[in-house]
């Protein structure tokens, strides 16, 4: 408790400063990764090589974000758990005071399950029920991830499921919606959902706008009814917040702390604002990590919908939905 609100006290002080332009590091998303054992038919990141740092320059960078301000260390892949280093850097993390997360598809768990031991929270993607996940991800694929997050909950580890609104979960009534929601509740897990996005790696959307073309499905809004219903009767069932949820409705873009109280750092040390907008990179190991992070351009108005950049601005910006829903959750 009492390390939860040191770090509540300082991105209060974070915000505060940065009303006066002054940037906090205080949420860092790191993509430690490009590599996967899968290859999911809208991904195309694990078909792009990418060169990654070292555990020797990962650690500097965390060491400067961390004495920054940095509170929260968010991984992804590709998959996460391909890095060798990976146990190492989650146990860099929480030495070094942050809250840390990673994001998987819940194949490697056994082989990491000391480290996710650590974690602040797990979130294991499951992209529907088992017909869809696998439709997506492989044949096998849903049951690796159910198993994957059995494991963690038996372990104590902190464990969600990261799902997406796409034409296969929203089809049939949005079947696949409720059977995830009723899954969540089965497992005893949290669950999250945002929108299927176009972005450049992304091989199904025909576009890099970022727009979520789920929102063009005709079920999309009864989708967003059915999680919004369900958030306000049992609202410990999701890691997602209703000011997310609104936005999914179609909120009008507003302003947006990338850049100025979060960035993203790419596998090879390039530093970014969020990861949609790459090309605004910074080289942190030509320049130095918090010296790229300084460099960032910041946004005053962007409206993607991925849940974590969503979620961070609404709690930063002390939306009352966002800011109870944190506190429910963490406190």
């Amino acid at each position: 408790m009492r390390g939860r609100l040191c770090k509540l006290a300082r991105a209060a002080s974070a915000v505060l400063m940065s009303k006066a332009e002054a940037k906090t590091p205080l949420i860092v998303g790191h993509n430690i990764t490009f590599r996967c054992n899968l290859s999911c038919k809208y991904c195309g990141i694990w078909s792009t090589p990418r060169k990654e740092m070292t555990t020797a320059e990962t650690f500097r960078m965390m060491g400067e974000f961390a004495r920054a301000g940095c509170i929260s260390w968010n991984m992804t892949g590709g998959e996460a758990f391909l890095k060798d280093d990976i146990d190492d850097v989650i146990f860099r993390g929480k030495d070094l005071g942050m809250a840390v997360s990673v994001n998987s598809n819940g194949f490697l768990m056994g082989e990491h399950i000391e480290a996710c031991r650590a974690l602040d929270l797990l979130s294991i993607s499951v992209d529907g029920p088992q017909r869809e996940h696998d439709l997506m991800r492989g044949k096998g694929s849903f049951r690796q991830a159910i198993a994957g997050v059995k494991l963690a909950k038996s372990r104590g580890v902190r464990v969600s499921m990261m799902s997406v609104l796409s034409p296969a979960t929203m089809a049939d009534g949005c079947r696949g919606v409720r059977e995830l929601i009723a899954l969540s509740r089965k497992l005893g897990v949290q669950v999250a959902f945002q929108p299927i996005y176009g972005d450049r790696y992304n091989r199904l959307a025909g576009s890099s706008s970022y727009e979520p073309f789920a929102s063009k499905h005709p079920n999309y809004r009864m989708a967003l009814g059915i999680i919004q219903r369900e958030l306000e009767k049992t609202p410990k069932l999701f890691r997602m917040s209703g000011a997310y949820v609104s936005k999914l409705f179609g909120t009008k873009a507003g302003p947006c702390n990338a850049g100025l109280l979060f960035c993203y750092v790419f596998p090879d040390g390039m530093v970014s604002p969020c990861f949609i907008k790459e090309e605004a990179s910074v080289d942190g190991r030509k320049r130095g990590f918090l010296e790229a992070f300084r460099r960032l351009p910041a946004y005053d108005k962007c409206n993607c919908y991925f849940n974590c950049h969503s979620e961070w601005n609404s709690l930063l910006f002390l939306d009352p939905r966002s800011v109870l829903h944190y506190a429910s959750n963490y406190f």
